[in-house]
Order: C-alpha cells, then structure tokens, then sequence
C-alpha cells in the first residue's frame, strides 16, 4: 500500500508539469539540475526524501527489457565513496529507511530519515544515483537474483493475471511491457550496457526532487544545488552519446518536449482470456483528461467516491456476489485513466 501510494503521489506531480502549484506544495527549477517539489510539513521530525529518475519499462528498447528494474538494483551495489555494505547499512545506523521502486515510466529512490540527517539523505541518494560504479560481480548475483524473482512471479497466479491483465489492457503501448524484462534480456546485459544506460537515464538535469515532511525550505533548494547539478564543465556539451539518444528518441525529460509511452488504443473492445488456474475477473480502462488539465481535478476524487463504504462500487460489489470492485486513477505522461477491477 505504501508503494502504490507514494507511486500515485509521484505520477500526480510528475506528470502534471506546468500546472500552478498552490496552498504548502512549493516548486523551483534548480538550474543545472532537477524539478525540486517541496511540501514542508512542520513538526514531526522527519522528512521524506524521493528522487524521481526518467527510467522505466515503457521508455526501454526491445533489447533492453527489464534494464530499468536491474539498474535499480546494482543503484545500491557500490558507489565511488560508499561501497554496497555502506549503502545498505547506512538506514540503520542513522534511523532512516532506505529503498526504490521501478514503474513503467520512472524509477523512484527514496529515504524516510530524521530532518537532522536530511543532508546526509542527499549525500547517499546522490552517489547511488550519480556516483554508481556498477561493479561487474555484483551484475552477475543480481542476474541470479532477478531470475529467481522471474521464477517466482511465474509461480504466483495473481502476478501472472496482473501480467495478461496488463498486456491486453494496455495493447498498443510500450506500457504493456513486463517491468522486470525477460530472462534472456536480464542474462544479456553486460557491464557496458548498464553504464551506457546509466550515463543517459540518470542526469539530474531530467529528474525530480520531492520532499515532504519536516525541513527548511532554503536548505532543501541548497541540497538539491550541491548534490544533484551537472558540474559547470558538462554543461552545453553535446556529447555522440546525447546525439545519438535524440535520435532514437531516448528519456525525454520531465519538462516540455515529446516525451513518455504512447497511451494504449483506446476503442469499444472486449478481450476474454482463459488461463487455468487464474480466477476470473474483469479490468476496465477508462479515458480520463491527461495530468496537469484543469478537467482532471473532478475525476481524481472519483475513486474515492467509488470505493467508499456503501458506495456504488460496494453495491455492485453485493448484488453480483463479487469478492472485489475497486476503481484506481493512473497517471502517465500522455494519458491519465479510470482503471475499474472486478
């Protein structure tokens, strides 16, 4: 629940670029660097910490299936300063919470850590995120690791129907994609590979910054600066290797141009699929307005409306003997639904 909920949170500010930001949620363009969204939230204490990277399972070529979800995990193998025990050891010594998450169009770090140690916050996520040095024997355990979640998912009957699910409702879209790639994508990628697509996913000039919970404002801006801007010598260079990314279209970044997975075709249509063992059920997607619309404001409070007690949904839910009737809004950068499950 806490990953879907900071995943919808991420999606809703990510994607809804150019809207007014109002009431507590602040927002500033760090030159050199990334998006810094910042609701300040006084008095606990304690301060969440997310750093959005433009690399997802929808913005990936065929051949690289699944290398966003393997670059989250070697993310925390080693650094130029910390090695991976380091990396992993330092939540607990400094009370803090430490992990990530791969989505479709985005990878997410993030740290719930005390505002004391808030600096040291930027200092951990700016190594594994700018500072990775991708160490060759820890590809080769995550690998091992990878498949064994691959053989696990196959052995899981509602992450297999999450899979059908996903690959008929989004027909038509890099979206339908498996996150975690296919075994013979995963076994391929070499060393070469990770630091091509880490050189061209992880620039901070495309990511965001998102804090919420308990800091100052000015010293956040400061952090961002100091830890997550290219250095002046990289910037107004235009290396082969960007050239290159345009032309293919590559991780367009968070602000302006072409950017994100094509939605799915949306039309009148019926798939029924058959799967032995899979309980029955029904997914339906709904066209909503795209983030950032002045529309769109109406239709995210519909879920809420749908999934309260003795709402409309619990009443389907009753009359036709259903174990569940849930509604969820998806956000992506070039389409926003109304997702229904039964």
């Amino acid at each position: 629940m806490f990953f879907a909920a900071m995943a919808l949170t991420v999606s809703d500010t990510l994607f809804a670029s150019g809207r007014t930001v109002s009431g507590r949620v602040m927002e500033r363009n760090i030159p050199d660097g990334p998006r810094l969204v910042m609701e300040p939230r006084r008095g606990s204490g304690m301060v969440c910490l997310s750093v959005v990277v433009s690399a997802g399972s929808a913005l990936e070529e065929p051949s690289m299936r699944g290398i966003s979800h393997f670059m989250e995990h070697m993310a925390f193998d080693g650094s130029e300063r910390y090695s991976r025990q380091q990396i992993n050891g330092w939540a607990d010594e400094t009370g803090s919470f430490l992990n990530a998450f791969t989505r479709e169009e985005y990878t997410v770090y993030f740290t719930l850590i005390p505002t004391s140690e808030l600096e040291d916050g930027f200092d951990i996520l700016s190594q594994m995120l700018l500072h990775s040095v991708i160490p060759q024997k820890e590809i080769e355990k995550e690998k091992k690791v990878i498949t064994e979640e691959m053989h696990k998912d196959e052995d899981n009957l509602n992450a297999l129907r999450d899979e059908i699910v996903k690959r008929h409702l989004y027909v038509g879209s890099p979206l339908a994609e498996s996150i975690i790639g296919t075994q013979a994508t995963v076994l391929s990628f070499s060393r070469e590979d990770l630091l091509d697509y880490y050189r061209r996913a992880y620039d901070p000039r495309t990511m965001m910054v998102y804090l919420l919970g308990d800091f100052d404002e000015s010293d956040a801006e400061a952090l961002t600066a100091a830890y997550f801007t290219v250095p002046s010598s990289q910037t107004g260079l235009e290396s082969e290797e960007e050239d290159e990314e345009e032309s293919h279209g590559g991780n367009a970044p968070f602000e302006g141009g072409a950017a994100g997975a094509a939605p799915p075709f949306y039309r009148n249509r019926i798939v029924n699929v058959e799967k032995e063992g899979i309980d029955e059920g029904l997914d339906v997607l709904v066209s909503l307005p795209v983030a950032g619309s002045k529309d769109l404001a109406a239709a995210i409070v519909l879920p809420e409306l749908l999934n309260r007690p003795d709402g409309p949904l619990d009443a389907v839910k009753k009359d036709l003997t259903m174990e569940e009737a849930s509604a969820d809004v998806e956000f992506h950068r070039n389409f926003s639904a109304l997702r229904f499950h039964f």
